[in-house]
């Protein structure tokens, strides 16, 4: 794990949708693909993608052990 600052548009979403879950992060629209795919924007979608039963595991090892590779989209 490495500690990285957040960037100051990583913000929690405005509302909730029954799509969201309680720990999604709004996402960062970008015309440009070259920001699009860089870490924090494409692992935002990611990261909202996940089912709530994954990211609100306690443990990180209990984390590592919900996702499997069905639960991550392949990258373009």
């Amino acid at each position: 794990m490495v500690a990285i600052s957040p960037p100051s548009y990583l913000e929690g979403p405005k509302r909730m949708t029954r799509h969201m879950h309680p720990l999604s992060f709004r996402q960062v629209h970008t015309s440009a693909n070259y920001f699009k795919y860089s870490f924090f924007p494409y692992t935002i979608v990611l990261w909202n993608g996940l089912p709530a039963s994954v990211v609100q595991q306690a443990d990180l090892e209990e984390f590592k052990r919900c996702l499997s590779p069905t639960l991550l989209p392949s990258r373009p």
